[in-house]
């Protein structure tokens, strides 16, 4: 099972560059302060950005919230979002508020499967509409038996609610199907290295379908 694992961390390390040679770079840093005197509050922040493959920025995301563990296995969580992207036009920025539920979903043979509902309404400079979407995302992950890495893979599937004067339209909207791999590297600091294929269904035009790296940072306090 060791030799497995480690084939397919190999395998994800050599997808990246490949993608990176195509598309963008996505790197994440999420920060989380400790619980409350409650031990169930905890606030935190992710900080997103993008860049094109000769390292010009594309986008930069930050997502401050509020997480609360209801239970053993689910948290709640939810917050704001503001997001700008470099555009050959204008460039736009979005503003959001998001709710969210993380929850175990099963587990066995070393194997974990969890799932994570967001709900999102958006809202964008120089509109009137304010647009609403669903993100569901379901994930397995493994944890490599005496070693400090976790595999992980599967898709967010994005589905808008409403059509919008900016161009969001009713139904499925993207897909993102991701695969990474993770290093604590200590109990409070922990390394990511991914790919991720994004699929967009255009509405007026041919669907398309982009390769990512990802490279993520988390710190907890």
């Amino acid at each position: 099972m060791k030799r497995a694992s480690f084939a397919l961390i190999a395998l994800t390390c050599a997808a990246a560059p490949a993608a990176m040679a195509e598309n963008q770079v996505w790197t994440s840093i999420d920060l989380t302060a400790g619980p409350s005197a409650d031990g169930q509050l905890g606030p935190r922040l992710e900080i997103n950005s993008r860049y094109e493959p000769d390292g010009a920025p594309s986008r930069i995301e930050l997502r401050p919230g509020v997480t609360y563990a209801l239970r053993p296995g689910v948290e709640l969580a939810g917050g704001y979002y503001w997001g700008h992207t470099n555009q050959s036009g204008p460039d736009r920025n979005e503003h959001r508020l998001w709710q969210q539920a993380s929850y175990d979903i099963a587990r066995g043979g070393g194997f974990e499967v969890s799932g994570r509902t967001r709900m999102e309404q958006r809202y964008r400079e120089s509109f009137d509409d304010t647009g609403a979407r669903i993100r569901q995302r379901v994930t397995v992950s493994y944890k490599v038996p005496g070693t400090p890495f976790t595999l992980s893979a599967g898709p967010e599937v994005y589905f808008e609610l409403f059509k919008t004067d900016w161009g969001a339209e009713t139904g499925l909207s993207e897909v993102r199907t991701k695969a990474r791999i993770d290093w604590a590297v200590s109990e409070t600091l922990e390394l990511s290295l991914g790919y991720l294929n994004q699929f967009q269904n255009e509405q007026d035009g041919p669907d398309e379908s982009d390769r990512h790296i990802l490279i993520g940072l988390s710190k907890a306090f």
